[in-house]
């Protein structure tokens, strides 16, 4: 009656949405039994991908038009469209948020941006998450590169901090919650 049983797994393994239980935790008593919520996850996915698309863009477009035509052709991807049966895999609006924080170097720069979009990233998906990183080790990478002097490179060290230390108590209490 266990999945892996005794002992059972990680439910960060297990293609859970961590994010999403601890969402609707608190309202778990007002639910109805056996409430499907994943048509309500693709579409918030789809709105999501859809607004960081025109958000990402904006910066280089030359109109609104032009913007939202853009945010539409990244929206439609047949490679999101092809997740649909993989839900969690439908979050790549985290990937764009990713991006859109880069773009900017004002933001980039802030760690307090990347801290939010990883630890979503985490309690969505790993997949996702190795991407976020990804942008994110850009950023610091850029940042190490133009900082003006030591002092500055050494002040990475605390941003990285920053953003590790939250990924890795979420982490730690994924990993430790049991599906059973």
């Amino acid at each position: 009656s266990l999945l892996m049983a005794p002992e059972g797994i990680p439910l960060s393994l297990v293609d859970g949405n961590p994010l999403l239980g601890l969402l609707l935790r608190p309202f778990a008593s007002a639910l109805p039994v056996g409430l499907q919520y994943l048509g309500w996850w693709l579409l918030a996915c789809i709105l999501l991908h859809t607004a960081f698309a025109a958000a990402l863009l904006r910066r280089f477009t030359p109109n609104p038009l032009a913007t939202w035509i853009g945010a539409a052709l990244l929206t439609l991807m047949p490679v999101l469209l092809a997740r649909f049966g993989h839900v969690n895999l439908c979050a790549q609006w985290l990937i764009l948020w990713a991006l859109w924080v880069y773009v900017d170097p004002r933001r980039a720069a802030h760690p307090g941006w990347w801290a939010a979009v990883v630890v979503t990233a985490l309690l969505i998906h790993p997949y996702i998450l190795v991407m976020v990183i990804a942008i994110w080790g850009s950023a610091v990478l850029r940042q190490f590169a133009l900082a003006p002097d030591a002092r500055a490179r050494l002040a990475l060290v605390g941003d990285i901090g920053i953003v590790a230390a939250p990924m890795l108590l979420v982490s730690e209490g994924v990993t430790t919650m049991r599906a059973t």
